[in-house]
């Protein structure tokens, strides 16, 4: 009975694909993304139950990247700063320049979200994300902002969150700004830890589209229009790296990332007719593997 456990454990060993450096946090998650993917390439699986839900290790792939988190698998009120911050214990963001741009870039995108909900007309549901980034992500990232001498922008985040989307002029024109203060923080940073940030971005945003699409529709809105914002982050980050990083990798994580922003077509999704998280999933494992290049 032992020789025959011994067997088995090296037979799910050697069936991974080697992961390389881990990516970032969550490291469960980093590993089942890429047997989804070799599944998925090598024609022995479909869009899995692993892929669409998380896998064997409960309902929450990228929270494992923040640690322990509530039901929903996302941290609770203390925030997404947890998701990928110093609330999972792994990770620092003072020095660990993918895990700090990952976070700036989860701030980045809930703006990108509220700003695409804005230009739509829908002011209601820009609310809640002009409030997410100085709620869920600032206050894990300010022993970071001050070990990295970098200009802290609370106010202006409180500014922004105060800003009534009624007006949608000035409400866009605070988030800007604060864009701008968000920029402005993640100067600096190596091409390279950029590439990694995003991955866990991704990570994130298959669990917030995990979480906001069952069935190919969508269940809990907040959540899709999360990863709405996160994709678009990550492309926005993908489109100023241009000769940063190896030309293979950049066409693999562009290639992902075309399939995902065709998932989440609009901040305002249709009824029906989603893409199941298991795809998104297999989207995500393969701009894991493009960027394990780098």
């Amino acid at each position: 009975m032992l020789a025959g456990s011994a067997a088995s454990a090296g037979t799910a060993t050697t069936g991974l694909v080697d992961a390389g450096p881990r990516l970032y946090a969550g490291e469960e998650t980093a590993e089942r993304g890429y047997r989804i993917a070799e599944a998925g390439e090598s024609g022995e699986a479909g869009h899995t139950q692993e892929a669409g839900e998380a896998g064997e290790s409960g309902e929450a792939s990228a929270a494992s990247e923040g640690g322990e988190s509530g039901e929903s698998g996302k941290p609770s009120e203390g925030g997404e700063g947890g998701e990928g911050g110093e609330g999972g214990g792994s990770v620092d963001l003072k020095t660990d320049d993918a895990a700090y741009f990952a976070e700036l870039s989860k701030m980045r995108g809930h703006l990108m979200a509220a700003e695409a909900l804005l230009e739509a007309g829908e002011t209601e549901m820009a609310a809640p994300h002009l409030k997410h980034p100085l709620k869920e992500n600032y206050e894990a990232l300010e022993a970071a902002f001050e070990a990295r001498s970098v200009p802290e922008f609370e106010a202006t985040l409180e500014t922004m969150e105060a800003s009534d989307p009624a007006n949608s002029a000035d409400a866009l024109t605070k988030i800007a700004e604060a864009r701008k203060a968000i920029d402005v923080a993640g100067e600096g940073i190596d091409p390279s830890a950029k590439v990694l940030g995003v991955v866990a971005l991704l990570r994130e945003a298959a669990q917030e589209y995990e979480e906001g699409v069952k069935d190919g529709k969508v269940e809990e809105l907040a959540e899709y229009q999360d990863a709405y914002g996160f994709v678009r982050a990550a492309d926005s980050v993908m489109q100023g790296l241009s000769g940063g990083i190896p030309a293979e990798a950049a066409e693999g994580l562009n290639a992902a990332l075309s399939s995902l922003k065709e998932a989440l077509p609009s901040p305002v999704p249709s009824k029906d007719g989603l893409m199941d998280s298991g795809a998104f999933s297999a989207a995500v494992a393969k701009a894991e593997l493009a960027a394990s290049a780098i």
